[in-house]
């Protein structure tokens, strides 16, 4: 989008397609959904290639929709601003660039908020800078005394936003924003306490108990399989690594990324073998080291991984994921890095600090601000008219699953995460064709991952950028489970 703005001669960003071609159906359960080719008796037909819109056949915004919005902001803001040592901030110098052809910006009020952890806590209107069109200029923004705490993460938000109603807005309405960061907290602690344990372990199970928690795993899964605490279930399925997701348009026409990864390599059935289970003392932590082999089937390629859970005795514990790849002949790439579980179906509610509130990937996220959010399982659901994977927040460093009373737990990433909270395993999304195909689980599946390839254009346009890409290579990621109080 850069490149359009940078040479005037230079035209793109045109919108193709701006709405879904989907036709209105009913099942016969009398359940809406959107035809498209193929579900007319036709031999010959495209599938669900016009159903490629940012708009959705009801016209209802994709999320696709809101990030072409922030990329065409008529105000473009930046700031070479770095921050990582000072607890106080007295100034920041900004780039305000007026991308509109005709019109400077008196039309516009300029403001900004201060966030800790999410929680506003500074806001101020600015006088509106003087600059004409197609202008740059730079200005610099005082600041309130602030002391910053530093285990908070620290934003500051500046927004344009329409000054009275007009005949296409509302008085308030933003136009353009962005968003920098003052200080990011420091990174999550994971301690050890006094208190006793007890390992119980057969040939089948490791269980490791303490006073109102306790772990189980499976030997014969190579995975932890329940996490119960203060006498409720936490994690009742295996925590298991994964390089699979549900293909998404833009892997299956151009750029058919997924049809690949399925067809050759076998990436949507990779099998795990166990290799060792072992539980042992560390100081005052007890920890169990799991080491599988994570292979596609027929094939000469894989991953060696371990497992590594550091437990404390209030029943915390830190997860620490290791991959070494190996092989001939191995894809390249991978659809994501994560695991997967399963948490009661009344732990339906996320909450999280990170982007948000909408669906964001690492190459699609601009639009989302950091901050914090909450969500119902349900919310996490987009409806696109083929169903695909779908639900994922970028970003985040802690995130919470709970039920109506609060109880839950948290994970804290080491670096930062992505996560989604779904109703459907990545297999039911995988197989189904229309919405109404879509069987949902007894229980919430929590999907959380180091990295996931981006989304690219593929659908009918170039494939994702090298940088968005994730490749078959070493990987290690950590993140630490608390009980919630």
């Amino acid at each position: 989008m850069e490149l359009f703005y940078k040479y005037p001669r230079l035209q793109g960003g045109f919108v193709w397609e701006w709405l879904d071609h989907g036709f209105e159906e009913y099942t016969e359960d009398g359940e809406l959904y959107y035809a498209y080719g193929g579900d007319f008796g036709e031999d010959v037909h495209d599938k669900n290639f016009v159903a490629d819109g940012l708009i959705f056949p009801d016209r209802q915004p994709s999320p696709g929709a809101y990030n072409y919005k922030k990329a065409i902001e008529p105000v473009k803001i930046t700031s070479d601003f770095v921050n990582e040592t000072d607890l106080t901030i007295e100034k920041i110098k900004l780039s305000i660039e007026n991308r509109y052809d005709f019109s400077d910006l008196s039309h516009l009020v300029f403001s900004y908020i201060i966030e800790e952890e999410g929680e506003i806590i500074k806001s101020q209107v600015l006088p509106t800078p003087k600059i004409g069109a197609r202008e740059t200029k730079e200005i610099e923004v005082a600041l309130p005394k602030i002391i910053m705490k530093p285990t908070k993460n620290y934003y500051i938000k500046f927004k344009f936003a329409l000054k009275e109603d007009n005949n296409w807005g509302c008085q308030g309405q933003e136009i353009a924003w962005e968003q920098f960061c003052l200080k990011e907290a420091v990174p999550a602690i994971f301690n050890a306490y006094q208190g006793d344990v007890d390992v119980v372990e057969d040939e089948e199970f490791i269980a490791v108990v303490g006073s109102d928690f306790g772990l189980t795993f499976s030997k014969y899964e190579g995975a932890l399989t329940n996490w119960n605490y203060k006498g409720k279930d936490m994690i009742i399925s295996p925590v298991k690594l994964d390089f699979w997701r549900a293909p998404i348009d833009n892997e299956n026409s151009f750029a058919p990324k997924s049809q690949i990864m399925r067809s050759d390599f076998y990436m949507d059935r990779m099998q795990h073998v166990v290799k060792s289970c072992e539980a042992s003392f560390e100081g005052d932590f007890i920890k169990v080291e799991i080491a599988t082999k994570i292979a596609a089937p027929v094939k000469s390629f894989g991953y060696d991984v371990t497992y590594t859970y550091m437990i404390n005795s209030k029943g915390e514990f830190e997860l620490t994921c290791k991959g070494e790849p190996w092989g001939l002949n191995d894809p390249k790439e991978v659809l994501r890095i994560g695991f997967n579980t399963q948490v009661p179906f009344e732990m339906d509610t996320a909450k999280w600090f990170g982007r948000g509130p909408a669906e964001n990937y690492i190459d699609s996220k601009a639009f989302c601000p950091v901050g914090v959010y909450r969500a119902n399982v349900d919310d996490f659901y987009t409806p696109y008219v083929m169903p695909q994977e779908h639900g994922s927040r970028s970003d985040v460093k802690w995130v919470e699953i709970y039920d109506i009373h609060r109880q839950g737990f948290r994970i804290e990433a080491e670096d930062k995460i992505q996560f989604s909270l779904s109703h459907f395993t990545t297999e039911t999304v995988d197989k189904a064709m229309h919405p109404y195909d879509l069987e949902l689980e007894e229980n919430n599946v929590l999907y959380v991952d180091m990295i996931q390839r981006g989304l690219g254009s593929g659908s009918c346009g170039p494939d994702v950028l090298d940088e968005y890409k994730v490749e078959f290579k070493p990987f290690e990621f950590g993140v630490i489970f608390r009980g919630l109080n």
